[in-house]
């Protein structure tokens, strides 16, 4: 459940940055809980991401390079040129997880794609046994103290997923293409929140937002941003799941 691959969002301020992405994850007392995504794309850009993707293809086709599609290829996909039936498709792979659909609308309105997607799941501890856990989810554990530690690790060199920031002259270059990006990225504990890193918090809520109009290193800040949150577990039996460990084969069926 991370919120973007971060080569994403390299590729995002490549073409047009008016892509505003708002998530919300929560969790229940009893280790089920759901994840809200609402998010837009320009058409424009679903219509250029298409070419490259065909065009990417095509050269792998030419260079013997072809082979079966990655979790990570799927996910960069729909991202890019969401469907309904393509978001029903990948998500209907993790049913056996506990993973279901509550709400799914994609529109266009004024040239931009419209996204809203909820997802329920059933358990924590089986989520974690799908493979996107590995690179989107979180590790959550209980201390001597009942409390729980929600931790989120970006995608960087010390957890092997390489990353390029953007620098100041290339950051530069693309103000221009940047306005208007901004992601939200927001967390619902069962218990009061005690400590945490979030820019923004209120008993039960954290959120952490990268809003490019107001700060031109947001995208920075987002590649490298761990979030952390410290909440009350008192009376609470959530299970312990680690992000970084080794995750299940998605039943193909």
């Amino acid at each position: 459940m991370k919120p973007l691959p971060f080569v994403i969002i390299s590729l995002l301020v490549i073409f047009n940055g008016c892509i505003k992405v708002d998530e919300t994850l929560t969790i229940e007392k009893n280790g089920s809980g759901n994840l809200e995504l609402l998010y837009t794309i320009p058409e424009q850009t679903v219509t250029q991401m298409k070419s490259m993707f065909k065009l990417k293809d095509q050269m792998d086709a030419i260079l013997g390079q072809t082979g079966p599609q990655t979790i990570e290829d799927s996910f960069e996909r729909i991202f890019f040129d969401p469907s309904e039936d393509q978001i029903k498709i990948i998500l209907k792979k993790y049913e056996q997880f506990g993973i279901t659909i509550d709400k799914l609308k994609v529109e266009t309105r004024n040239a931009v794609r419209n996204v809203t997607l909820n997802v329920k799941f059933a358990d924590l501890a089986r989520i974690s046994k799908a493979d996107f856990f590995y690179e989107h989810g979180f590790t959550l554990l209980r201390n001597q103290a009942d409390n729980y530690t929600f931790v989120r690790v970006p995608e960087n060199q010390e957890n092997g997923f390489e990353i390029q920031n953007v620098g100041p002259e290339t950051a530069g270059m693309l103000s221009p293409i940047l306005n208007g990006f901004r992601v939200s990225l927001k967390v619902s504990t069962p218990g009061k929140i005690l400590e945490t890193n979030a820019s923004r918090k209120t008993v039960y809520n954290a959120a952490w937002i990268f809003d490019y109009d107001k700060n031109p290193d947001a995208v920075k800040i987002l590649q490298n941003q761990t979030m952390k949150i410290v909440f009350d577990g008192k009376g609470m039996q959530l299970p312990e799941v680690r992000q970084l460990s080794k995750p299940a084969q998605v039943n193909k069926r």
